[in-house]
């Protein structure tokens, strides 16, 4: 029998498929998303607008300075739903401990995909 064929291939893959989408919906339903998405937008145009600023220094560091301000706010806004999102996967992780590359490859393809799919910031 391969190792292919076994469960220690297919068992990892699969509690890590599960616990990547199960992570991303939590994240999901936690985080506020319609002011996650202004946010986004906000610091996009100040970027913009930062890259072409052609005025003093005194201008620049006042964009530098929201932008920094808008920047600290959003990494408060994700800061608490990520660390609830990380609990699925570290609760399966004594389950896969024999192969940890395979688990975690799948959590992170999992979790990427739900976000694209679900549109979350």
């Amino acid at each position: 029998m391969s190792f292919f064929a076994g469960d220690a291939f297919w068992f990892p893959l699969l509690l890590g498929c599960v616990s990547g989408v199960v992570s991303m919906l939590v994240y999901g339903r936690f985080s506020p998303q319609v002011k996650l998405q202004s946010l986004k937008l906000r610091i996009e145009a100040l970027q913009g607008e930062l890259a072409t600023f052609e005025g003093d220094f005194s201008g620049a560091m006042a964009l530098t300075r929201e932008n920094l301000r808008l920047t600290f706010q959003r990494l408060g806004l994700v800061l608490w739903p990520s660390l609830i999102s990380g609990i699925p996967v570290l609760a399966a992780l004594p389950l896969v401990e024999h192969s940890l590359i395979s688990y975690f490859s799948a959590v992170v393809v999992a979790a990427l995909t739900t976000k694209y799919l679900h549109k979350i910031a």
